[in-house]
């Protein structure tokens, strides 16, 4: 019998608002992990996408979607459909897949807090369990944990920095005040 070797690929999206490297597998079409940062200070960023892999007829239909949603998110403030069969979820705990999945529910320009997420799925003490797995998040935007704030309002941390983590929720209220995105 014939075994498949994976092959890692990069997808890679550059805003001026961010830059995003996607790591998946093909032909399994399993995201592994999404790294996501703020541009360099003082360097003009051009909108670009690009597919970094060497095979592109191997990438499914549904990966070309995600790569699209992620566009339209940063093009029309449009909601990044989870594709929930595509990302790797084993590493984590049931309970820290419920904190993924409340948070991803998460309108585009709201917050919730640590406790809410907590209280959302049904563990009301656990907010500095909500943090660390906010903190161990490896799908930022596709579960968008910049919407997770502290109780008191303030930020808290964001793996992009929390700098990102600001402008990424301007943007999204931004968007949401001139009509530009829909709530899912």
């Amino acid at each position: 019998m014939k075994t498949t070797q994976n092959e890692l690929s990069v997808f890679s999206i550059q805003t001026p608002l961010f830059t995003a490297n996607l790591l998946y597998l093909i032909p399994n079409n399993k995201i592994i992990k999404i790294i996501i940062e703020s541009p360099k200070k003082n360097k003009t960023i051009n909108f670009s996408k690009k597919i970094l892999t060497t095979n592109k007829n191997k990438i499914s239909d549904v990966l070309i979607n995600l790569f699209d949603s992620i566009y339209m998110y940063y093009e029309k403030g449009k909601l990044i459909t989870v594709p929930w069969d595509m990302l790797e979820l084993n590493s984590f705990t049931k309970l820290q897949r419920n904190a993924l999945l409340a948070v991803s529910n998460i309108p585009i320009g709201k917050t919730k807090s640590y406790k809410d997420i907590a209280i959302a799925i049904d563990s009301p003490k656990a907010s500095r369990f909500i943090g660390n797995t906010m903190a161990n998040n490896i799908y930022p935007l596709i579960i968008p944990c910049h919407r997770v704030i502290k109780s008191d309002g303030s930020l808290g941390n964001f793996g992009g920095g929390v700098d990102l983590k600001k402008n990424l929720l301007e943007y999204e209220k931004t968007c949401l005040k001139n009509n530009k995105s829909y709530l899912g």
